[in-house]
């Protein structure tokens, strides 16, 4: 197995680059610690130490480059920063700056061999060209955890406690070199399993901007994915109880499943992409086209779709995308989304609105009669391909399935399949929806306000026949009457 130290990594010729737009470093001081005691038992015991694997993806050295190699780093980023900022330091505190970091990070040029994100980098690149720090750049880098790791190291490096020939002697790596078409996120998903994955939203923010694509995106993807605190808390927030992913990924599933008709699991989900792309990634009007689609699709998420509803009181108007959030996080029935996106984006409001009304049926009925759900992601997926947007084509699409194991549940179904062993989340969801059907504007409820006794006793005073949109309303009327 081949073994390479620190200054076979960092070799002069060998420019390694951090994807533009990656996470940022993330390392915090229980790493720092842990990193500083590790290197001076090295020093104690001289002994060759293991740093892990590290993963690089080759990239195309254009003609002319002054690199004789150029790498993108897959896996390997939070260690080569750290090594890079505790050498700084520790030659810093020695007085060998040149000696010590220089000659061992920097190239001919005087250019640092690790190129850093865009987030990092401008502090980054302060650091390790030993640039005075001002208060101005204390105070605009003070929560920068880059930063914070220099600071860490400059309070607790003791000099005498670390030998850098030592280290350079004993640490090393064992590198994974990859090709342009090897598959980067499952060998990083295999080497780094107990770490944190590189997310879908992080490869395809780096497939589809380079660096002298920083305005596009800071137009587009910046604005509406990170654009303050309050955007980011909302896009990282995990949603789902049998799954569970970000609500970034859960939009980005959604809005592959729109254009892309076959079954698409998470796990492969930036493949998909990579496919759904293809040439066009290399075109930028066609990549521009995309990415502005890609936007206007999460703008309509972002407004709509609330996988917090528990927490908010449910709008009684029965006919409205907000109780189909209910649907899509209450009853765990996130398959539909792609199809609702795709009716908020481009049907009439007055159709959109019959269409949620009658999905909430559709779903609500099913779920009460226990009829199963495998078929639902190629039910939703015909409405897509068929490109249904209007309440009248959506009533013959379900009504043409009143046969099959698609159907929708007539009154004289829920009279007698009716069952009453769902789940209490299940139970919750679906006798919520029932209640605030019955209730004027103003007498609503937040969801978990309602007892499990509470709502099944409401379940047995008034399910009579009258759940949901009766089968005798004709498609056609003009007052359609969806829960109870």
């Amino acid at each position: 197995m081949e073994k390479k130290k620190i200054q076979q990594i960092f070799n002069g010729s060998t420019l390694l680059e951090i994807p533009y737009f990656q996470r940022s470093y993330v390392w915090d001081e229980e790493n720092w610690k842990r990193f500083l005691d590790d290197f001076r038992e090295i020093c104690i015991n001289q002994k060759e130490y293991f740093m892990g694997t590290y993963i690089m993806k080759q990239k195309p050295t254009p003609s002319g480059s002054r690199y004789g190699d150029l790498r993108s780093v897959i896996d390997g980023q939070q260690r080569f920063t750290t090594l890079i900022l505790f050498s700084l330091v520790l030659a810093l505190k020695n007085d060998k700056y040149d000696k010590d970091f220089r000659d061992i990070f920097f190239n001919r040029q005087n250019e640092i061999l690790l190129c850093h994100n865009h987030t990092d980098k401008p502090i980054f690149d302060i650091l390790v060209n030993n640039e005075e720090l001002t208060d101005s750049i204390k105070k605009d880098f003070a929560n920068n955890n880059v930063f914070q790791a220099y600071q860490y190291f400059q309070a607790n490096i003791i000099p005498d406690d670390y030998d850098i020939d030592t280290l350079l002697r004993c640490v090393y790596f064992i590198p994974i070199d990859l090709e342009a078409k090897d598959d980067e996120q499952q060998i990083f998903d295999t080497i780094n399993s107990l770490g944190v994955r590189l997310t879908t939203a992080e490869l395809l923010k780096n497939a589809l901007y380079s660096h002298d694509e920083l305005d596009l995106f800071k137009d587009t993807w910046e604005k509406c994915f990170e654009k303050d605190q309050s955007e980011k808390d909302f896009w990282d927030t995990i949603v789902g109880s049998r799954e569970k992913h970000s609500n970034l990924d859960t939009f980005l599933y959604s809005y592959i499943n729109i254009y892309v008709d076959k079954d698409i699991r998470y796990k492969s989900l930036f493949n998909v992409y990579k496919d759904y792309l293809g040439p066009s990634i290399n075109n930028p009007a066609m990549k521009t086209g995309f990415i502005n689609d890609l936007i206007s699709y999460a703008m309509i998420y972002r407004q709509f779709i609330k996988p917090d509803i528990k927490n908010e009181v449910l709008n009684a108007n029965k006919n409205s995308i907000d109780r189909l959030n209910i649907v899509f996080f209450g009853l765990d029935t996130t398959t539909l989304l792609p199809y609702c996106l795709y009716v908020l984006k481009n049907a009439k409001p007055e159709e959109a609105n019959k269409i949620f009304g009658y999905l909430e049926t559709y779903i609500v009925r099913r779920m009460l009669c226990h009829d199963w759900t495998k078929n639902y992601n190629k039910k939703f997926k015909t409405l897509l391909t068929n490109k249904i947007i209007t309440f009248d084509d959506l009533y013959k699409n379900i009504m043409d399935g009143a046969e099959t194991e698609d159907r929708l549940p007539t009154d004289h179904d829920l009279e007698n399949l009716i069952t009453y062993d769902h789940t209490n989340a299940q139970a919750k969801g679906m006798l919520y929806l029932l209640e605030t059907g019955l209730r004027e504007p103003g007498m609503e409820v937040h969801l978990y306000s309602l007892s499990i006794l509470m709502i099944w006793n409401i379940l047995c005073r008034k399910i009579g026949i009258h759940i949901g949109h009766s089968m005798k309303t004709q498609p056609k009327s003009e007052t359609i009457e969806f829960i109870i």
